[in-house]
């Protein structure tokens, strides 16, 4: 100025901007979040809502932006956030079907893709086993899944059996029984089982757990076969009875395996047979009772004595009586000798018993007159009788005996075991 000059300088810093990049906008699903990262060495932020973080974690629809100041100069970035719904998946409520069923299960929704647990990106998919089913249903990059139960039950096992052939007079149930079934017969009835005993066809449906099954059994019922073996039989042991079946066209079996149309038993017991004809079967049944003799014992052959008796005894509990001399009773007392017999009657079965009686006379004993001898004398007592045994009254066991004393004197004598006695009085008078 004026000729005159004068200078100055200043230092100009510029700063750069911080570099602030939030990225691309972003598309969230429903239940999904995303960090916007503002992050920068140095600096302090401002977000649209006040924060002042460097990150803001965000999970709805909108516009998010951030100042970032470094070095008192401040950048801007901003990001579009959109959030879209997740699909409505729906395979409905869990299935169960019975064997040899399937069920369509449907995932379809507008726009979408499928991905099921097998690999299938078909929108359905049907199935037969059981199983859990699964699918993912993508719409807009947006994935939802749902799952389904799939039971199978088996179809009951029902079986009635073969087809039955019944005798007049017979009848067969029928058993459905099946755990946890529920039963309808063609004639309506609902309990698990049916007593029939007339020609027909008869069927059942069987449920269990919602599935039904099937079954039918044709019934033939076939006249019986007459039998009859008599009435009870009451036999003596030692006697026997033919029981007799005979039946014309008929088979047999008896209780002990016979296959004859007679059998003849001699026991006592409870005999049956089966008799068949025409594959139907009936029976009879006899009772025979053997009763057994009743014992008769009059006892050993019997040896008496003239002038002796014997009681002969056949006394049986419940017993009747003939002896050969016609007698009733159940003692007989006889005193001859002779063979004597009884007849004894039990229940109508007779035993007889019989026992000889031998009556042997009595010796004859003799030993004289009574004696009277002088002081100093005796006399021999002679009781000899031939094949004789003697007891005198003194003990001695001799034919003779010689006494020379007052006294009576006595012997006994026996022969072939009967005994007669005799005594004699003896008189010693003094000189």
């Amino acid at each position: 100025v004026n000729g005159c000059t004068a200078s100055d300088a200043v230092d100009v810093l510029v700063n750069p901007l911080p570099v602030v990049n939030l990225g691309p906008d972003v598309t969230l699903c429903a239940g999904d979040q995303v960090t916007l990262d503002a992050t920068t060495p140095g600096a302090t932020y401002l977000w649209d809502n006040g924060s002042t973080a460097a990150t803001r974690t965000v999970n709805a629809t909108g516009t998010y932006s951030v100042d970032v100041t470094v070095n008192g100069c401040t950048a801007s970035d901003a990001v579009d956030v959109l959030v879209n719904p997740l699909p409505v998946v729906n395979l409905g409520p869990d299935v169960t079907l019975c064997a040899g069923d399937q069920v369509t299960l449907d995932a379809t929704t507008p726009g979408a893709t499928y991905l099921w647990d097998n690999g299938s990106t078909a929108a359905t998919r049907t199935v037969n086993a059981t199983g859990t089913y699964s699918v993912d249903v993508t719409v807009n990059g947006c994935t939802a899944s749902d799952a389904v139960d799939v039971l199978v039950n088996p179809l009951p096992v029902v079986n009635l059996g073969p087809d039955v052939t019944l005798c007049a007079g017979d009848q067969v149930t029928l058993d459905a029984t099946t755990p946890g079934a529920t039963y309808l017969w063609d004639n309506g009835s609902t309990a698990a089982t049916r007593t029939v005993n007339a020609t027909g066809t008869y069927s059942v449906d069987v449920t269990v757990n919602g599935c039904t099954a099937s079954d039918a059994v044709d019934v033939l019922v076939n006249p019986l076969p007459v039998v009859n073996l008599g009435p009870d039989v009451t036999l003596c042991a030692g006697d026997q009875v033919t029981l007799d079946a005979t039946t014309p066209g008929a088979t047999y079996l008896w209780d002990n395996g016979s296959t004859a149309a007679t059998r003849t038993v001699n026991a006592t017991g409870t005999y049956s047979v089966d008799v068949t004809v025409n594959g139907c079967t009936a029976s009879d049944a006899v009772d025979v009772l053997v009763n057994p003799l009743p014992v008769v014992n009059l006892g050993p052959d019997v040896t008496l004595c003239a002038g002796d008796q014997v009681t002969l005894d056949a006394t049986t509990p419940g017993a009747t009586y003939l002896w050969d001399n016609g007698s009733t009773a159940a003692t007989r007392t006889v005193n001859a000798t002779g063979t004597y017999s009884v007849d004894v009657t039990v229940n109508g079965c007779t035993a007889s018993d019989a026992v000889d009686v031998l009556v042997n006379p009595l010796p004859v004993v003799n030993l004289g007159p009574d004696v009277t001898l002088c002081a100093g004398d005796q006399v021999t007592l002679d009781a000899t009788t031939p094949g004789a045994t003697y007891l005198w009254d003194n003990g001695s066991t001799a034919a003779t005996r010689t006494v020379n004393a007052t006294g009576t004197y006595s012997v006994d004598v026996t022969v072939n075991g009967c005994t007669a006695s005799d005594a004699v009085d003896v008189l010693v008078n003094p000189l």
